[in-house]
């Protein structure tokens, strides 16, 4: 789940993230552009 922050270069981790292990903006909340 933290590691999700660190590979993707996202601002926030949820502990709870739908796309933990996935790069990719999954749920949306984390778009990188």
């Amino acid at each position: 789940p933290f590691a999700h922050a660190m590979l993707g270069g996202h601002v926030l981790a949820l502990p709870s993230a739908p796309s933990a292990d996935s790069p990719a903006p999954s749920a949306g909340h984390c778009s990188r552009g």
